[in-house]
């Protein structure tokens, strides 16, 4: 049996890299040992992931990628077993004094016109695209674990535990942590570069309480129902992880998806020898005000424990073969940037592959900048995770560091949304293939020298106070005097603001305001990087998604009454 490409995981990653080589002509097989559906993490999606599918939608012509884009398109063209995600939302908890659900922070999904972000459910998303990956022409092998790997110089060879041979011209390991790929070749960094140091336990449940029915918005003051994004319970040495897929009115899943992640301070909380139920349960104990939420909760699935969720790789390239996605490592599920990480190396390898295939040429020297693309964003969420683990041992603290990577990924977003707005407007590829530059992978946003220079500010004074060379209080000072005077920070963040705990509200109306403020205010370099087209094309296409949003409502009232969400709430 033999092809252009083997692709080993069948998984997000796998299936994707698969559909674009089979719809381009490269001959394809994906194999994987298990089958779908199936259980997999990486369930919160982010704006930066929810472009990049759009733009790899078009990209690749692959109108699939577009449908799991936002929650109305899953729940449209997919499943309806998606949640809703409006927010990113962080509540603080200090087990040494009286919880105050004013301190937590709040990051609202900026607006888009085709709806809100979307809480995944995996085993429904991997199973379509997989079933894409089939309409697409791969050839597909379920149940088919593999017994060796090996490269030469005409290409691949993978052995089946029923002793099939395959080969192909190239080798793509989308399977994860345990990459038969990086142990046949030795890739892994013992121990994994990564300063974050976190192990996890995680599980899906029901019977779930919403944080909104303990805590009102009067008591926390931010300006979205905590239930409708991703909710973090965070604390000196942690965070818990809930994420909802019943959290809207035409819910058909009850299922949530609960997780904590513990530092090594953390980690000496509780007893951990016990089981990861047991130490759910002493966790729980710990934080009586965070108990209600599960007093009805019952796992429809065993826990899982990771004694250590960083890895990585000393290099993810050979000369026929790369490590995609989680293959090539992973630091830790705060800020959901896995699967954004995955697609990056999705959308970066696919063209570079396919036009190897058409020249029979391979060399590694083609992929050069997929190896610095993977590797430089997994050193950046390392990075940005770390100041994290750091800034929760105070909520002070946290406030004035979360405002660095809330401002990363808001001007992530806009980079996306520029290049692929421009795309829209004249047809040029040129805007959607020059994302795969990327002359800052080392942060959160990708080309901004400003940013870059903010953030390596910001994180050098949270290894200050790690390191004891500087107090919590004067890092909390410091920080703020970054966001001071700034003319390329947009004024309406209010990001010197202490108060002010919530970059925006999130809908229509803050998104008038802050590209207003591009269009007119904002320095013409800004200008030119992120607000570079006519203001009716962007406001154009919004006013066209909320009547068709109206439309669609209308459509779904026998089945259930869909609440407004909020993302079209000031006209």
């Amino acid at each position: 049996m033999n092809y252009d490409v083997v692709v080993l995981g069948s998984g997000i990653a796998g299936s994707a890299m698969a559909t674009v080589l089979a719809k381009h002509g490269v001959s394809t097989v994906l194999i994987d040992r298990a089958e779908h559906p199936r259980f997999s993490l990486g369930e919160s999606m982010i704006p930066a992931t929810s472009y990049l599918l759009r733009i790899m939608a078009d990209r690749y012509d692959v109108p699939e990628f577009d449908n799991i884009s936002t929650f109305l398109k899953i729940r449209k063209k997919v499943t309806a077993s998606a949640g809703i995600k409006r927010n990113f939302s962080f509540v603080y908890h200090d087990p040494d004094r009286p919880f105050d659900a004013a301190e937590s922070t709040m990051l609202p999904v900026p607006h888009h016109p085709h709806g809100p972000e979307a809480h995944l459910y995996r085993q429904d998303i991997d199973a379509y695209l997989y079933r894409v990956a089939v309409k697409y022409g791969a050839t597909v092998l379920q149940n088919t674990a593999i017994t060796e790997v090996d490269e030469n110089a005409d290409g691949v060879s993978v052995t089946t535990a029923d002793g099939r041979a395959i080969t192909g011209k190239y080798l793509l390991d989308c399977t994860g942590a345990f990459s038969a790929v990086a142990q046949k070749f030795d890739l892994r960094e013992r121990p994994a570069r990564m300063r974050t140091n976190s192990s996890c336990v995680f599980t899906h449940m029901i019977g779930v309480k919403p944080f909104d029915e303990l805590y009102s918005p009067e008591q926390h003051g931010l300006p979205q129902p905590l239930s409708q994004g991703t909710l973090h319970h965070i604390f000196d040495g942690g965070w818990l992880w809930i994420i909802p897929f019943d959290n809207h009115d035409a819910a058909t899943n009850d299922v949530c998806s609960i997780g904590l992640h513990l530092d090594q301070r953390g980690e000496a909380l509780f007893d951990q020898t016990q089981s990861p139920e047991t130490v759910f349960a002493q966790f729980l104990e710990c934080f009586p005000e965070i108990a209600p939420q599960f007093e009805q909760a019952r796992t429809v699935r065993p826990w899982i424990r990771i004694p250590r969720t960083q890895y990585s790789s000393k290099r993810i390239l050979g000369d026929r073969y790369c490590l995609v996605g989680q293959a090539a490592g992973a630091v830790d599920a705060l800020f959901s940037r896995g699967l954004y990480i995955t697609m990056e190396a999705v959308n970066a390898i696919g063209w570079r592959l396919i036009e190897a295939v058409r020249d029979n040429d391979f060399d590694p020297a083609r992929f050069a900048e997929v190896e610095r693309l993977t590797q430089g964003l997994l050193d950046a969420h390392d990075s940005v995770v770390h100041g994290s683990y750091i800034a929760f041992r105070s909520f002070d603290l946290w406030n004035a560091w979360n405002r660095v990577w809330a401002l990363g990924g808001t001007f992530s977003s806009l980079r996306f949304r520029q290049a692929h707005l421009k795309y829209k407007i004249t047809g040029d590829r040129s805007h959607l293939d020059n994302l795969d530059t990327h002359p800052f992978v080392g942060t959160v946003c990708a080309d901004s020298p400003e940013y870059q220079e903010l953030f390596t500010d910001a994180y050098g004074i949270m290894l200050r106070v790690e390191h004891g060379d500087m107090e919590p209080e004067k890092a909390v000072a410091e920080l703020y005097a970054l966001y001071e005077g700034k003319a390329w920070i947009p004024p309406i963040y209010d990001l010197a603001n202490p108060e002010r705990r919530y970059v925006s509200s999130g809908d229509y109306r803050s998104m008038v305001e802050s590209t207003m403020w591009g269009y007119t205010e904002a320095p013409e370099e800004i200008r030119k990087r992120y607000f570079d087209f006519p203001a009716e094309y962007l406001f154009g296409a919004v006013r066209d998604a909320e009547a068709a949003e109206a439309r669609w409502h209308t459509q779904l009232t026998e089945a259930a009454a869909y609440p407004t969400f909020g993302a079209f709430d000031a006209k």
